[in-house]
């Protein structure tokens, strides 16, 4: 840039002095930042694509006509992650509306704009499913066995009769946990006088056990139940003395019950210590 003078011939032949002030413009050099989210990737600037974080260059020209030159920093947010820890009893509806049955650590659900940083935020689900419990228990007692204990209840002579009955409890994982008791009180002495027919012994027993019949026709069932009126054995024997062995019985109250044909059947309280 400066000031130059040069004479030159006019049209008419005389001297002609040009002065020229020569005004040089500097090139434009430009540095910009922008911060994108990664789901906004690719990212084209100027004709430019950038597939990642970075810095890129492009020369442009300036309202005056000379060279502007642009630098871009492109920074990239990444989405925020996490797991969701849930249990539940049975089913559970998650933020995405489905309404799952089992256990799973797959499901992702994104929250668009829900990161610190303006960027989308993915949620996967960890999720236990607890099934609740229904059993359904038999037990059949005598009148002569009232009262009688069913966990914590006592069923007492002259208000508990034959019928359906049902208890509430919790499980470990805090779901519903429920027994249906199918109890049949029999009465008079028909039953009575049958168990005189039947000899359980040692009882109490640590362990093993002899059931003595008076008599035996053809094939009968022996069973076991616990106190809540599960059935935990069942086999048939044939033979008037037979043996148990229920060593890995934990010990309590058991319910031996023998089934003859038609007859009645025979039942005793054995108690396993």
């Amino acid at each position: 840039a400066g000031t130059q003078t040069v004479t030159l011939p006019s049209a008419a032949g005389c001297d002609s002095v040009v002065t020229m002030t020569l005004t040089t413009l500097s090139t434009l050099t430009t540095f910009d930042t922008l911060t994108i989210c990664a789901s906004e990737l690719p990212y084209t600037w100027n004709g430019i694509e950038f597939s990642q974080a970075g810095t890129q260059t492009v020369t442009l020209p300036s309202t005056a006509g000379c060279d502007s030159v642009v630098t871009m920093t492109l920074i990239v947010n990444q989405p925020a992650t996490g797991i969701d820890e849930q249990e539940a009893c049975d089913s559970f509806a998650w933020i995405d509306g489905v309404v799952y049955t089992e256990s799973t650590n797959t499901p992702t659900f994104t929250i668009e704009g829900g990161a610190a940083n303006g960027c989308d935020s993915i949620v996967t689900l960890h999720l236990t499913i607890h099934e609740s419990v229904t059993i359904e228990a038999y037990l059949t007692i005598h009148e002569s066995d009232l009262p009688y204990t069913y966990g914590d209840t006592v069923f007492e002579p002259g208000t508990v009769q034959t019928g359906d009955y049902t208890f509430n409890f919790t499980t470990v994982e805090g779901c519903d946990s429920i027994i249906v008791l199918h109890l049949t009180v029999e009465t008079g002495i028909a039953d009575q006088l049958m168990t005189s027919a039947m000899k359980v012994y040692p009882n109490p027993t640590p362990g093993h056990l002899f059931v003595e019949l008076e008599s035996i026709s053809g094939e009968a069932q022996l069973q076991i139940y616990d106190i809540y009126g599960k059935l935990i054995m069942q086999t048939s024997i044939n033979e008037r003395l037979t043996e148990l062995n229920i060593e890995h019985f934990a010990d309590g109250v058991y319910m031996l019950r023998i089934i003859q044909g038609n007859e009645s059947s025979k039942m005793v309280k054995v108690v396993k210590q």
